[in-house]
């Protein structure tokens, strides 16, 4: 049996956490997993890939891939996502999943979190324990569903208790966090509200950064900032260490992984299964909203020790992201860069690598491409002459290049703008432990989500694919593009690769 997951990328926790359910239970069942990544699902190209990669099933981690105005509102969406979910058994993470058809409306399996509760809980112990009046909300896109919800809990919260607030929408990453606050401290230097709610914990997180930063800078006024409560959603690792104590609601994310696992295996099989699943969220109260006493569970020598290593392999791992990134912009031709993506494979524990380039570069994922490098077997092979291959016979065969099952492959489409440039297909090994897999994808995911990188990948083969003059046009375009991006890479540093 083979299941696929669509998601949009394993480069930030809450993605990697579903992800890690979701291996950890494939492997105890002896299922193959293939992760799609990156691939747009609220245009023509709804899980395109699914013509081709060969599964039985489908796990959708909606609450990332959904939006209000995507398969919510769209009516031609959603007749195409019925008609998707009409031929193949699916299983939604994160949003409650239904259709319509001609007919009547049909709801699909879905796991959700009963997150409203636990919002409305953190909220009342803000304002009835703290006595917080004056509020913040560093918010998640406008039209993220998840963003929604927490976003109407809080204000029917602070306008029940006759409070005061201000939203600020951004991204759910560390350094939209980091930006809304570090704009808004500049302009309310001497004004901080009770509280500031994060829409979720990794921008909790850059809040806290730089209200520390600030606390020091602005002497009286960063003592009233370092007063205020900061809170987020979620409960990332991160969260629960000593420097952060984030209070903030747990969602339990690797068991809603497995979760899914276990449902669309049986929604395969053919056996009874609940259309809605609800797993309970709840409040963690540590020090960052307030209260004092948390202390992490864990001796703090083996805090720090996890945290070294951590920091240790992060580090090694996004200097060889940086140096192939800069491989691709700076190289003149692709078999240029192949001894360093060798060495970096290598390095991020990959044992199973495809590079595949499409002919031309296309607005949606083609059915074959040129394939260009393959590490399987324990051998790396460098096509000279570039293999075309299709890619539904290459997924129905995959499985033969590869250790033993079960397998979890990843799926990464190579994309510069609204363009498709290609794909990769890798396998990585688990035995480094979590930590090391989880970096594995990240690298991956900041290697090839990476515009500046990737049109430099987009000149190497045009060049590769031209001739006459439009060959000698593009002749100097990786050392214009390198200068052109000289002054960025210098400010570059390993946590914004």
């Amino acid at each position: 049996m083979r299941i696929g997951l669509f998601l949009n990328n394993l480069d930030e926790e809450y993605q990697r956490s579903v992800y890690s359910g979701v291996r950890a239970q494939t492997e105890e069942l002896g299922v193959d997993l293939i992760c799609i990544q990156s691939e747009s699902v609220n245009t023509d190209s709804l899980f395109i890939s699914l013509d081709f990669i060969g599964v039985d099933g489908v796990l959708i981690l909606s609450s990332v891939l959904m939006t209000k105005g995507g398969f919510q509102e769209s009516s031609d969406t959603r007749a195409r996502l019925h008609r998707f979910l009409e031929n193949i058994p699916a299983v939604s993470i994160g949003e409650e999943l239904s259709s319509t058809s001609t007919g009547s409306p049909r709801n699909y399996p879905s796991i959700v979190v009963k997150n409203e509760e636990s919002m409305k809980s953190l909220m009342d112990h803000l304002i009835l324990v703290h006595g917080c009046r004056k509020f913040l909300y560093v918010g998640g896109p406008a039209s993220h569903m998840d963003n929604a919800v927490r976003e109407a809990v809080f204000k029917a919260s602070v306008e029940a208790y006759g409070g005061t607030y201000r939203i600020i929408n951004g991204g759910f990453h560390t350094a939209s966090g980091r930006d809304i606050i570090r704009d808004y401290i500049n302009n309310n230097k001497d004004d901080p509200p009770d509280a500031i709610i994060a829409a979720n914990d990794n921008m909790a997180l850059g809040v806290l950064e730089v209200i520390r930063e600030k606390k020091s800078e602005y002497e009286e006024a960063g003592k009233q900032w370092g007063r205020c409560a900061v809170t987020g959603f979620d409960d990332i690792s991160l969260a629960s260490m000593d420097a952060a104590a984030l209070t903030t609601v747990r969602q339990p994310l690797h068991e809603m992984g497995r979760e899914a696992v276990r449902m669309l295996k049986n929604v395969i099989e053919k056996k009874e299964v609940k259309p809605l699943v609800v797993i309970e969220s709840e409040v963690k109260i540590r020090n960052s909203c307030g209260c004092v006493g948390y202390v992490n569970d864990k001796r703090h020598e083996t805090l720090l020790s996890e945290a070294q290593n951590n920091f240790m392999y992060l580090e090694n791992y996004m200097q060889n992201v940086s140096y192939l990134g800069q491989r691709l912009i700076t190289a003149g031709s692709i078999s240029e860069i192949i001894p360093n993506l060798q060495y970096f494979l290598t390095s991020v524990n990959v044992s199973v690598f495809y590079f595949f380039l499409y002919p031309e570069f296309i607005p949606n994922p083609g059915d074959n491409g040129l394939l260009l490098y393959q590490r399987a077997h324990n051998a790396d092979t460098f096509y000279e002459k570039a293999l075309n291959v299709r890619f539904y016979d290459f997924f129905h065969t995959i499985a033969s290049d590869a250790a033993e099952p079960p397998h979890a492959w990843s799926l990464y489409h190579l994309r510069s703008g609204a363009e498709y440039l290609g794909l990769i297909v890798y396998e990585a090994v688990g035995g480094g432990g979590v930590n090391r897999t989880s970096y594995t994808h990240s690298c991956a995911a900041r290697l090839c989500s990476s515009p500046i990188r990737l049109s430099g990948l987009k000149i190497l083969n045009t060049r590769k694919s031209t001739r006459g003059s439009l060959k000698k046009k593009w002749r100097f375009a990786p050392r214009i593009l390198w200068r052109r991006t000289k002054n960025l890479r210098k400010r570059r540093n390993a946590a914004s690769l």
